[in-house]
């Protein structure tokens, strides 16, 4: 009779025995250093990929002087890359490719435009600026009846610097027609006026004109990565109502709550549109104010605050007009607007069609035929 081996079978697999040692808290040990070790790796190739597509600019932009009003300027005869896209100022200081001239020659009709950065557009081609277009456009449809448009925005301008740009600088160019390119999203933060009015007012010593210094701030601000997500994380925030209760409501963000009479901000943005009416009317010269859509959340969400920016134009006395149903039905989302992912302010095919709106809006209130005719009438 065969005989059994009485031994119980040994189901351990070869080399198991090795695991108990590593104990399951070093192996997660491991797992989770692995995980955050190849995200890393990730994140660091992501900023590579994002800074070998986005050239980095070559430009510093600004100066600050104490003898003018308006605090802070662009440099003038600047030529540099912003992105990798040209940008150049006149020996004024604005984004031209010409000198602009107090002289007007016979016949020609001059348009001024006062606005922030959203009209300056560093990133953006010249030939593709909303006021380019719009200088072409017109001349195209009355030739017989030449226009040059001045460009007078500057980046990080808001409504008090648009007063101060058009009482020293905008008249003198004798313009038939003015044009505010208002950009509701912050252009009633008069902090930014008191911020340059600090900067200089702390540095006079150096000078008539100061070179800007650079302000301290974290290093992870300059990461491409933290430039391309917070404000899309801010967006998602902002559309579902959390972003209000969050310490970090800062920079280019207004709640519609912040934008009332009483508010000091307001009011004196307020008076600034007030100031520049009374001038456009004292001047006898018709100022229209075009309201510029951000390129974040959605077109609806922003319409609250461009209902009340027109309501505080028009206590000025000055007619004014949201561009959201045009870019709405254009079928894009704000997003799409963005000259690229770190920077959200807005790109080539933003200004055709603001550019087109704002001629559309011109032909309707007649401020085409007037300026023909003005031209027609005085010779000038």
């Amino acid at each position: 009779m065969a005989t059994t081996d009485s031994a119980p079978f040994d189901h351990t697999l070869p080399g198991s025995a090795a695991l108990p040692t590593m104990g399951w808290m070093k192996l997660a040990a491991f797992r989770l250093f692995c995980l955050a070790f190849g995200v890393v790796v990730g994140l660091a190739i992501f900023e590579l990929g994002l800074r070998i597509a986005i050239p980095p600019s070559n430009v510093s932009t600004f100066l600050y002087r104490t003898d003018t009003t308006r605090l802070k300027v662009m440099r003038p005869n600047l030529h540099g890359k912003v992105y990798g896209v040209p940008f150049e100022t006149n020996e004024a200081g604005f984004r031209a490719r010409r000198a602009y001239s107090v002289e007007k020659p016979a016949g020609t009709r001059r348009i001024v435009i006062l606005g922030d950065s959203m009209t300056v557009s560093a990133g953006v081609r010249f030939d593709d600026l909303t006021t380019t277009r719009l200088e072409t456009l017109i001349n195209h449809e009355q030739p017989e009846h030449p226009v040059e448009v001045y460009n007078l925005a500057v980046s990080g301008y808001q409504i008090i610097h648009y007063a101060a740009t058009l009482k020293e600088v905008g008249l003198g160019y004798q313009p038939d027609l003015i044009l505010m390119f208002m950009y509701p999203d912050n252009d009633f933060e008069a902090r930014t006026y008191d911020l340059d009015q600090a900067y200089v007012d702390q540095n006079r010593s150096l000078g008539p004109v100061m070179e800007p210094r650079e302000s301290a701030h974290p290093w992870y601000e300059d990461l491409y990565i933290n430039k391309s997500v917070t404000p899309r994380l801010k967006t998602v925030l902002r559309s579902t109502g959390v972003f209000r209760l969050l310490p970090w409501q800062t920079g280019s963000i207004r709640q519609v709550s912040s934008l009332q009479p009483g508010q000091s901000e307001y009011d004196r943005s307020v008076r600034a549109l007030g100031e520049i009416g009374d001038m456009s009317r004292e001047a006898g010269i018709e100022c229209l104010v075009f309201m510029l859509p951000a390129t974040w959340g959605s077109f609806d969400l922003q319409r609250p605050l461009h209902g009340i920016a027109a309501g505080a134009a028009q206590s000025g006395h000055l007619p004014a007009f949201s561009l959201l149903d045009s870019f709405a039905a254009a079928g894009k989302s704000p997003a799409q607007y963005q000259v690229n992912v770190i920077d959200g302010h807005p790109n080539a095919s933003y200004h055709a069609v603001a550019s087109a709106a704002i001629l559309e809006q011109l032909r309707r209130v007649g401020a085409l035929d007037k300026l023909a005719r003005s031209s027609v009438r005085t010779g000038n």
